[in-house]
């Protein structure tokens, strides 16, 4: 730790920072050997943080790490990540399934050339999983602009499907009018 991060405030509220935080979480990242020697954990973001944006927010780092493993089609890293980090974590933590979803059931998922392979079918915790998605935003929003943001923050993820009939037509707005910003 610096000695010049006791003169910072946290990226999410105006606490002292006693830490940094990576953004987004580093547990999202595969280990070194875990992947081949391949180092994706370098140069990773971090902002000014209190302890309670920070160290207590572990578990739902570790949320959001089993969450989106959990995502089908993820890319090879995706993948790998799950069958090792995100293995090891559910294995230690035999509660993390039962908390990153609910209602789950095993299912047998099959890929277009007809291979099988295991599922979990459930529907994770909205409210938490925004929640993460808002600190990342938040973080991003202070590595840009150097200063915390002071404004709403709405998440809305692609691939949760929101019962609430006003919110999954927004996702869908808000997805097509994104996608005509990028183009």
């Amino acid at each position: 730790m610096g000695k010049n991060i006791i003169t910072k405030t946290c990226y999410m509220c105006n606490s002292l920072a006693t830490s940094t935080e990576h953004v987004p979480p580093r547990c999202l990242f595969p280990e070194e050997k875990d992947f081949k020697g391949v180092n994706l954990r370098k140069n990773l973001l971090t902002v000014p943080s209190c302890d309670l944006h920070n160290i207590e927010k572990s578990q739902d780092d570790q949320f959001l790490m089993a969450t989106l493993a959990g995502v089908v089609g993820n890319n090879i890293v995706g993948y790998i990540h799950t069958n090792t980090k995100v293995k090891r974590a559910l294995d230690r933590k035999k509660d993390l399934v039962n908390s990153t979803i609910f209602n789950a059931k095993k299912i047998t998922g099959k890929t277009i050339e007809g291979l099988k392979f295991p599922l979990l079918k459930g529907s994770p915790d909205i409210n938490r999983l925004t929640k993460c998605f808002e600190y990342i935003a938040y973080g991003l929003y202070f590595i840009e602009y150097k200063k915390r943001f002071e404004g709403e923050c709405s998440v809305f993820i692609s691939f949760v499907r929101y019962k609430n009939p006003n919110l999954e037509k927004t996702k869908i707005l808000k997805k097509k009018h994104l996608i005509r910003i990028i183009l």
